[in-house]
């Protein structure tokens, strides 16, 4: 069969704006997509460089945009890019590892490199459309709409072979940008044109993952209802990522999504083969490196779960040395590496781990310099800078709470909210009641500022809700001080109510899973078998974290469960190997 070229996209089916679970990814993708438009990727001075590709615009027209380096640690994956450059299929191997590790920036940069070493690449022309489309965390900018259209144009008038899985692959993108100069995506033709290619190349493991993302993108972390039952399209999906696994089993893109995919399901031990190669696959990649965490901690594994967070760190580290990614990257992914390491720290028990975690991961997030003030109102930056507040409180550092931390900068009501919530806290659990109530009357005043209402965690959690949370907490910690545990008990039901009606995420946003106060609660109400309940129900979401272990023990004790105890007991001291302060019971 003669080369041809690949048709102009058409009439395409539009994509339906109330699709489940697009509005969760607009939601993750709005606190960062803007920081994708205007990402520039610096070298760093004197950074090694093993090849670099030349300097060149974009694709679009405008200012010349840095050399791409290649990467040591970008795992052994090849994509048959069919290039006769060398360089050019080195940098199209690694522009696809970096897509599959949710580096899209990066990414285009090292498709946009294959192409100044083969500017008839269509493999690069391809990928860099691809990367700069959307995923499941974020939609297409609208600063990437020109290169995308340009890439594609270019790549349609290249031809080729229309059996090649190249030809077909620019044909399913050209479908899915049926309108040039927009950000509108047609999800829907996408993934028809990916499922008919992926079956005309059953042996193909790409265009299985490909396939699979595709419809991942039309449901975005919408494959599991909240009973634990599968979604109608989940099937389809593991279906599609099983094969891809049973051909390529090392597959960086086939493991990460199956992880994604299996992390919130009722059995995420399934996941448990994929996580354990993420743990080596890539070792380049931060992201790749961090997700075996996220099946770590749904088995309890948080030893696990620090150690791939400090893999992922370190990579990233060394990632930094050579290029300063600013924006996306460092508050998606960087800032994220710490946070769930404070959360797995945090649930070992292990103290100085979690605060020089949660220490961390603001400065991670804003990168050398801080944030400008747009940036700085944004809630997930926020959310970073109360860490080292919520890790003081849950380990019971009152006097640092009250002599060692300053008030957050600027007036954004959220992170003073949460200064007054530990302060307040620290000082109902010292018997200084009057102080506690100042600091409460100061967090109720923050709580109920309307600029609060802007505030969101990822764009998808209310700042709000937090801040609620913590005025019930306060409020019940301050019966509990005086001696008015029943009081407290109905406060700290509304706080689970209120954290279970957030979007499932990991790790968890408020300083500890709110069933651990409650269960403690209802223990010193005299309730113990309602406190078991409670502590049970968090360790079926955190297998054996000390602080659920702890509480499930003492419920069993003032029950006179004495061999429940005992094995409660041991379990505790399994778990508990990993800590490094004395718990003195479901928390501090």
């Amino acid at each position: 069969m003669t080369d041809m070229a690949i048709p102009e996209p058409g009439a395409s089916v539009a994509r339906a704006d109330g699709a489940p679970g697009l509005s969760r990814r607009r939601a993750i993708g709005a606190a960062v997509v803007a920081a994708i438009a205007a990402h520039s990727t610096r070298p760093t001075a004197g950074a090694a460089r093993p090849a670099t590709a030349p300097a060149a615009g974009p694709l679009g027209g405008g200012a010349a945009v840095p050399p791409a380096p290649l990467f040591n640690g970008m795992g052994a994956y090849r994509a048959a890019a069919g290039s006769h450059s060398e360089l050019a299929r080195r940098y199209v191997d690694q522009g696809m590892v970096l897509a599959w590790g949710f580096n899209p920036a990066e990414a285009a940069r090292s498709f946009a490199g294959a192409l100044a070493h083969d500017p008839r690449c269509l493999a690069a022309l391809w990928g860099l459309a691809w990367a700069a489309g959307p995923n499941i965390n974020a939609d297409m900018a609208a600063a990437d709409a020109p290169r995308v259209d340009d890439a594609l144009r270019r790549a349609r008038a290249l031809g080729g072979d229309p059996r090649s899985r190249w030809y077909g692959l620019v044909a399913a993108l050209s479908a899915r940008h049926s309108k040039p100069g927009t950000t509108e995506v047609d999800e829907v033709a996408y993934e028809h044109r990916m499922r008919a290619l992926a079956a005309r190349h059953p042996r193909d493991a790409d265009l299985a993952v490909l396939a699979a993302e595709a419809l991942m993108n039309l449901h975005p972390y919408d494959w599991w209802r909240a009973d634990g039952h599968l979604q109608p399209w989940t099937p389809e999906i593991e279906r599609r990522l099983r094969r891809a696994l049973a051909l390529a089993p090392d597959h960086p893109g086939a493991n990460h999504a199956w992880v994604h995919v299996i992390e919130q399901s009722p059995t995420p031990e399934r996941a448990r083969a994929a996580a354990d190669r993420l743990r080596s696959l890539v070792p380049g990649s931060g992201h790749l490196l961090h997700m075996p965490a996220h099946i770590d901690m749904r088995l309890g594994d948080y030893a696990a779960a620090v150690r791939a967070n400090e893999r992922a760190i370190d990579a990233d580290r060394r990632y930094l040395e050579q290029v300063d990614a600013q924006g996306a990257y460092r508050v998606g992914y960087v800032a994220h590496n710490h946070h769930f390491l404070w959360a797995a720290a945090s649930m070992q028990g292990h103290a100085a781990k979690a605060l020089g975690a949660a220490r961390e991961a603001y400065p991670a997030a804003c990168g050398p310099s801080r944030p400008d003030p747009a940036d700085r109102n944004a809630g997930t930056l926020q959310h970073f800078e109360v860490l080292p507040l919520y890790a003081l409180v849950r380990f019971g550092r009152w006097q640092e709470l009250l002599t060692g931390t300053r008030p957050p900068d600027g007036n954004a009501p959220y992170p003073l909210a949460i200064w007054h919530y530990a302060r307040g806290t620290a000082c109902a659990r010292l018997g200084r009641i009057d102080d506690a109530l100042t600091e409460l009357a100061r967090l109720g005043r923050a709580a109920e500022d309307p600029a609060l209402a802007a505030a969101k965690v990822k764009s998808m959690h209310a700042a709000a809700t937090l801040a609620q949370i913590a005025r019930l907490t306060l409020q019940a910690d301050l019966a509990l001080a005086q001696g008015r545990a029943g009081e407290a008990v109905p406060l700290l039901q509304q706080t689970v109510e209120l954290e279970d009606g957030l979007e499932r995420d990991e790790p968890h946003l408020w300083l500890a899973p709110t069933r651990h106060a409650f269960g403690a609660a209802l223990l010193a109400a005299g309730r113990p078998a309602e406190a078991g309940l409670v502590f049970a129900a968090d360790l079926r979401h955190y297998p054996d974290n000390v602080w659920a272990l702890a509480g499930l023990r003492d419920s069993h004790l003032a029950q006179g469960r004495t061999a429940a105890a005992q094995a409660s007991e041991a379990r505790l001291r399994r778990a508990w190997s990993g800590a490094d302060v004395t718990l003195p019971g479901a928390r501090f």
